[in-house]
């Protein structure tokens, strides 16, 4: 019948009639038993409020252990990476410095013999100790007077100066008029510490700049200048000027009146000692035996070249583009003389 069917279903599957719920009864937990249900042991339920021990993994010795190992080898990392870095630094100070010094002592330096200039001095007891040059003029001057080379004599060139020459230095516009600058010491007020002055031995064409202008911001006396001969007046030049600390470069200056400072180029490492001259792209050096040019752009040794002869280089000036210099040499004898000339150096 339908009630025996429906009962051998629901056994088949697991499931208690209405009829079999409450022949069975209630449960041991006093709650009705859900179909397929056969109970659950109590005492293998936790007690939610029962205090167990409970044992984490960071609280062992091992992870203390692991976790001073893993620090000391962070701080191991960190003082070698520093190590290294102060490693680098230190070869890349050493590196720089060595580039330095074998740039000025190992400098490939080159023997050169100049070649005579025709000169007739104006005088026996005339002994040069300045010479300049623009484009095919030759000055050359002592303590109180200069001269221009001329194609048979030497002819004085007019320039009122209060005080001993110290340097002189020439530059020639594109119409080929040259003019003649001239460095002194004004010590008329203080003696100890004079201002370097330029004063213009052709004042009166040259009114732009006047006729004395002092190098401002300077508190020695400069030794020698040069001009970069740059096409215009006298205002638009490039004025070199070397003092014991080092080249400094110049340009005019309506305010504050004089030659200002624009370029600090300081100790180049040479000895600077028969003068400077500034041609084309390059800046000339000369010592007592030597001419070096550099880069007027970066200061880079461009050549260094030793003079071939017995007599003392004491000034120079460079020609043209820098590719050749005069050097004004001289020979003093045992008995006191001194014989001066002028030569060139191809550089």
């Amino acid at each position: 019948d339908v009630e025996a069917w429906t009962r051998g279903i629901a056994t088949k599957y697991g499931v208690d009639t209405d009829h079999e719920r409450r022949s069975k009864g209630p449960s041991h937990d006093g709650a009705l038993a859900a179909p397929g249900f056969t109970g659950v042991v109590c005492d293998d339920l936790e007690d939610p409020n029962e205090d167990d021990n409970v044992s984490w993994p960071t609280d062992t010795d091992e992870f203390e252990q692991k976790t001073r190992d893993v620090i000391q080898h962070i701080k191991l990392m960190l003082r070698s990476a520093l190590f290294v870095s102060a490693l680098v630094w230190f070869a890349l100070f050493v590196w720089a410095a060595i580039e330095c010094w074998l740039q000025y002592v190992f400098v490939d330096v080159s023997s050169r013999t100049p070649t005579d200039v025709p000169v007739r001095w104006p005088s026996a007891l005339f002994h040069p100790r300045s010479l300049g040059c623009a484009a095919d003029r030759i000055y050359a001057a002592d303590h109180y007077r200069i001269f221009a080379l001329g194609s048979q004599n030497m002819t004085q060139v007019p320039c009122p100066l209060d005080f001993p020459i110290v340097d002189i230095a020439a530059f020639c516009e594109e119409t080929g008029d040259c003019f003649l600058l001239a460095l002194v010491h004004d010590d008329s007020v203080d003696k100890d510490n004079p201002t370097s002055k330029v004063v213009d031995c052709t004042a009166a064409a040259r009114s732009s700049a006047g006729s004395a202008a002092p190098l401002v911001q300077t508190s020695t006396s400069a030794a020698f200048i040069s001009l970069d001969g740059t096409v215009g007046d006298l205002a638009s030049q490039t004025l070199m000027g070397w003092f014991s600390s080092g080249a400094v470069q110049y340009t005019w200056s309506a305010s504050p009146y004089g030659w200002a400072p624009e370029w600090d180029l300081g100790d180049v490492g040479f000895d600077v000692s028969a003068g400077l001259g500034a041609a084309g792209d390059r800046l000339l050096l000369f010592s007592s035996s030597a001419v070096q040019a550099r880069s007027r752009t970066n200061l880079e040794v461009v050549g260094e070249w030793s003079v071939d002869d017995t007599w003392a280089v004491k000034a120079g000036c460079g020609e043209g583009d820098g590719s050749s210099a005069l050097l004004l040499l001289q020979e003093q004898s045992s008995s006191g003389a001194v014989t001066s000339r002028i030569s060139r150096l191809r550089l």
